[in-house]
């Protein structure tokens, strides 16, 4: 729909147009505060849903008398009141909005076309219903991004945007919660719509604009609380509200919920759960002792009830680790504080933490879900701090991937690196040290953290490759007839002879190690550096080696892991064609072993795996796109046709003789397309497949490559 700029005074309430008007950066900065700056556009906008004011006796007599021709328009009206408590004149602008919307006029001539335009009650009713859920949910919009940029410095609008914000922003935090709360309690339309809509699914599309209304709403309170505390009668208004839902997981609408609405019901218990850790964040930093005094007597029955959740862990962890910053609180720790720790971790509290940054509403980079992140982040930090002293959080199930998760971003690992320069209160670098302490016996721990940092860009991966190829020890399992000692001097051994765990890699006589008690076992740690990548080449070459039969898919999960670290850093160094050699050589070795195990089932991670890295391989050098699709169709990876030319027809059909050889990624697609359930990594491995003919095709456009087999890439 077409908006002209000098109408866009008069329409202030059509908040669809306002919102394209505004993101698209098309105006002036004068034709913008022309139009927001207006003083009831301000009210409106900050009003927010409450702007829509609800039914009063007489409205619709003052408007039939001012209308008295457009009987059609004044019926639908009518019969609208009676599903949305709206005035009747907000109604009748929000018909002529609409009106415009779909014969591409403006707010003055709306009703001049009427006779051409469809007025049937099953036709215009559902249709205005829909366009009054949409106009709601593009005011929460474009409120989400003045609020979002107005602070930044590099967007064309940030002052503008501050001012209206500092104008009329005083109250927004209770126009906030006062929505979230109405919002929340608002009832389905009775079952009498559909037969006057005409629509069997218009309660259920009602039940998806209230989630969509929840969730916008609860980022713009996060966005809010980023800048200002939060009353503690706001905050227990909103907790009652969450209680009230069950964090969530049980709207009173329940039954008009289907399984398409159980993603976005999610999203609102990560938000719900992410707006407690938030808040107790900004207390952790001010008033700790006062926020629990005025809030325990709402918050601790419902982390103290029988039945948790999985959304309390976070809940439960933040409290804790609140209550150990009030000194008052902190004397009871042990006996109250602890449990709620405890019973986090016994509930798998990283676990579910992980799952919920990964969600679509917590990974769009928005701001929102950045200061979450960040929220986590500290929150894991404060934790290693207190209680990874022993290694009790780096044992627990999911920390890792969560770290891994959240450090994958630039900001995050540019903090992570800053910690990783303090010699105390590191916080989750001591999960990065007791990585190093056991790798390789564990392979896994180093190699998730290493592959988030390798995310985070090019400076994160300068960072890295300098710590990988000098690694502090070398740990395995003690075996006293491999490895004499000839003496010890406290906690330090010294070797007897020279020894070599793995080929490439050897301990000389008199090196020092340690020898330690753990729960895996009795450990000795060679204080001998060595390389990560000599150790994941060697990986490798055990499962290349065909002699080599035990734990063969322990040593293709390495392999994997490995590679997916791998990856990272080609990504972020290929841009510059400036890759190691030593990562060059795993490359090679990364590829064979892609190859060796396409077809394997239980190695489909590692294909996926592989193919991303043969993607980031691209931009190292000119001639990458034509030598890796070579290899990857003459070793039967990719599709490819045999026995000449033929068209997409031709080959779909057979016809001409023609074979279509599937290949390795075609094979698991075909096959996976035939299980029900499919297998977990098949989408995976599909978006590696397609990730890479989009490198291909994109490398090929910037060099005019015409490879013959590359295009007959599927």
């Amino acid at each position: 729909m077409y908006c002209n700029c000098k109408f866009l005074c008069m329409i202030f309430s059509y908040w669809k147009c306002l919102w394209r008007w505004t993101t698209s950066q098309n105006l002036s900065s004068e034709d913008l505060q022309a139009v927001l700056g207006k003083k009831e556009v301000q009210e409106a906008l900050f009003q927010g849903l409450l702007s829509y004011k609800p039914n009063s006796p007489g409205t619709f007599s003052q408007l039939e008398s001012k209308y008295p021709d457009q009987v059609k328009l004044l019926n639908t009206v009518q019969t609208l009141q009676n599903y949305i408590d709206v005035d009747s004149f907000q109604i009748w602008d929000l018909i002529k909005h609409y009106l415009c919307s779909i014969s591409y006029g403006n707010i003055t001539n709306a009703l001049k076309n009427i006779a051409f335009l469809d007025t049937r009650p099953t036709f215009i009713l559902p249709n205005v219903w829909k366009f009054y859920y949409c106009e709601r949910l593009f005011l929460l919009r474009l409120l989400q991004y003045i609020i979002e940029n107005k602070n930044n410095a590099n967007h064309k609008y940030h002052k503008e945007f501050s001012h209206i914000y500092n104008t009329s922003g005083a109250n927004l935090m209770s126009s906030l919660v006062g929505q979230f709360e109405k919002v929340t309690t608002s009832t389905p339309p009775p079952r009498k719509i559909h037969n006057d809509f005409g629509n069997e699914t218009i309660r259920q599309e009602w039940a998806e604009y209230n989630l969509r209304e929840q969730l916008a709403l609860l980022q713009l309170i996060i966005l809010l609380i980023d800048e200002e505390n939060i009353p503690v009668e706001h905050f227990q208004t909103l907790f009652k509200a969450f209680r009230r839902c069950n964090f969530g997981k049980n709207q009173s609408y329940h039954e008009l919920l289907e399984e398409r609405h159980r993603d976005m019901c999610m999203k609102i218990v990560y938000l719900e759960t992410c707006l407690f850790i938030v808040v107790s964040d900004k207390q952790y930093l001010t008033n700790p002792s006062s926020w629990i005094e005025v809030t325990e007597k709402f918050v601790e029955p419902e982390l103290t009830k029988l039945q948790l959740g999985a959304e309390h862990t976070p809940m439960l962890l933040s409290w804790m680790v609140l209550s150990l910053e009030s000194k008052d609180h902190a004397v009871l720790f042990e006996s109250k504080y602890q449990h709620y720790g405890s019973t986090a971790l016994r509930m798998h509290v990283f676990e579910f933490l992980h799952e919920m940054v990964k969600s679509p509403v917590l990974s769009d980079q928005s701001k929102c879900s950045k200061i979450i992140r960040e929220t986590i982040f500290k929150l894991l930090n404060a934790v290693c701090d207190r209680f990874d002293g022993d290694g009790t959080v780096s044992r627990q199930p999911g920390i890792y991937p969560l770290c891994a998760e959240l450090i994958s971003s630039q900001d995050l690992a540019d903090e992570f690196w800053n910690l990783h320069q303090k010699n105390e209160h590191y916080g989750i670098v001591s999960l990065w040290n007791t990585a190093l302490e056991y790798f390789p016996y564990n392979f896994n721990m180093l190699s998730v953290l290493a592959a988030g940092l390798s995310q985070a860009g090019k400076s994160s991966v300068r960072n890295l490759i300098g710590e990988l190829k000098n690694l502090p020890v070398y740990t395995e399992i003690y075996n006293p007839n491999s490895v004499p000692l000839m003496s010890s001097e406290s906690d330090v051994a010294i070797i007897g002879r020279e020894y070599s765990p793995i080929p490439s890699y050897t301990v000389e006589v008199g090196s020092r190690a340690t020898v330690m008690e753990r729960r895996e076992g009795t450990m000795i740690h060679f204080h001998t550096p060595c390389s990560y990548w000599t150790v994941f080449n060697h990986e490798i070459e055990k499962a290349l080696d065909r002699n080599q039969h035990h734990h063969l898919n322990d040593t293709l999960q390495r392999v994997y892991e490995g590679t997916e670290l791998l990856t990272g850093a080609v990504r972020a160094l290929g841009q510059d064609g400036r890759i190691p050699a030593e990562l060059m050589r795993s490359c090679e070795g990364a590829f064979e072993a892609l190859v060796r195990f396409a077809r394997a089932d239980a190695a489909l991670p590692l294909l996926a795996a592989g193919l991303r890295l043969c993607a980031a391989l691209l931009p190292a050098a000119p001639a990458a796109p034509d030598a890796i699709h070579l290899r990857l169709v003459n070793a039967g990876v990719l599709p490819r046709v045999a026995g000449g030319a033929h068209t997409a027809a031709e080959c779909a059909g057979g016809a001409g003789g023609g074979a279509l050889d599937a290949g390795a990624v075609g094979a698991h697609l075909a096959g996976g397309a035939l299980h029900s359930p499919r297998p977990a990594h098949l989408y995976d491995l599909l978006d590696a497949y397609v990730h890479l003919l989009c490198a291909f095709h994109e490398r090929t456009a910037r060099s005019a490559w015409r490879g013959t087999s590359c295009c007959r890439a599927w």
